[in-house]
C-alpha cells in the first residue's frame, strides 16, 4: 500500500514534494532544533563516558 502511494506522488509532483519536503525538514528543524542538539550531544557525552570507563577498566585488567 504504501509503495504504490509513494511511487506516482514522486512520478507526478516530483519537484512540488521535494520542496514541501525542504520546507518541512527547516520548519521542523527551525522549532526542534534545540531538542534534537540536546539530545545529539547528551547521547554523545553518555558514550563517550561509558568508552572512557570501559577503556580505564580494561587498561587496569591490562596492567595486572
Amino acid at each position: 500500500m504504501e509503495n504504490s502511494k509513494k511511487k506516482p506522488d514522486k512520478k507526478h509532483n516530483s519537484k512540488i514534494s521535494k520542496k514541501d519536503i525542504r520546507k518541512k525538514i527547516v520548519k521542523n528543524f527551525k522549532k526542534l532544533s534545540w531538542h534534537y542538539w540536546a539530545v545529539f550531544i547528551g547521547v554523545k557525552v553518555i558514550i563517550l563516558i561509558l568508552a572512557i570507563i570501559t577503556f580505564y577498566l580494561f587498561y587496569k585488567r591490562f596492567l595486572r
